[in-house]
């Protein structure tokens, strides 16, 4: 194993999309199924992280809806402070990168989300690169997303290892190649890792 590609999201950080629509609601004075419709049902989401809107974009949509004044920053952080880290995880992080593994982290996110983590999580800079969805146009499971990881991580597919809390997205990964396993637990990840060859340091 030369690569080690990692999803954010329910595997280095814990979220609540729940949290989200109900503090998007409040700074907006609306309801959170009101929230949910906009960003889940009427697909913004989805568009968001695919960057097919902007930032600025998602902002003035929900001002149009809002019954309350409310700044930029008060809304980016609604939709930003969902994050609880996944602390067992970092010393395995810490340890990949003394044994020379190079990590990608790749995710279905958007630039608020990102630039949130990157600037509260210093785990962040241990990663050489990061694949994310809201910049490249393309989400998971899209094959053309494990492509353009791949091609980042300039090795072949049996050459990196791939971790993802969802099914869906580990099935599309094999298919091309890549060794990849469903995220359960930092225990299981351990047992895995050191499976492929890599010495971590001893549980406490």
């Amino acid at each position: 194993m030369e690569v080690m590609f990692f999803d954010i999201g329910n595997v280095i950080l814990f979220f609540s999309f729940d949290k989200m629509y109900q503090q998007i609601a409040d700074v907006c004075g609306i309801s959170k199924e009101e929230v949910y419709k906009e960003l889940i049902e009427n697909g913004l989401g989805v568009r968001y992280e695919q960057g097919d809107v902007s930032t600025e974009d998602v902002y003035q949509h929900f001002v149009s809806l809002s019954k309350k004044t409310f700044t930029r920053d008060q809304f980016y952080q609604a939709v930003a402070d969902i994050f609880e880290p996944n602390v067992q995880i970092f010393p395995i992080i810490e340890d990949l990168v003394d044994a020379g593994i190079h990590l990608i982290a790749i995710s279905n996110t958007c630039e608020i989300h990102y630039n949130y983590f990157r600037h509260h999580y210093s785990i962040f800079n241990y990663f050489d690169d990061f694949i994310l969805s809201y910049k490249i146009g393309i989400r998971k499971p899209a094959r053309g997303f494990y492509e353009i990881a791949l091609n980042a991580a300039n090795c072949l597919p049996n050459e990196c290892f791939y971790v993802d809390d969802i099914e869906e997205y580990i099935e599309a990964a094999q298919t091309l190649g890549i060794d990849a396993k469903l995220y359960v637990d930092v225990p299981t990840l351990r047992t895995e890792i050191e499976a492929r060859g890599v010495i971590l340091s001893p549980r406490l």
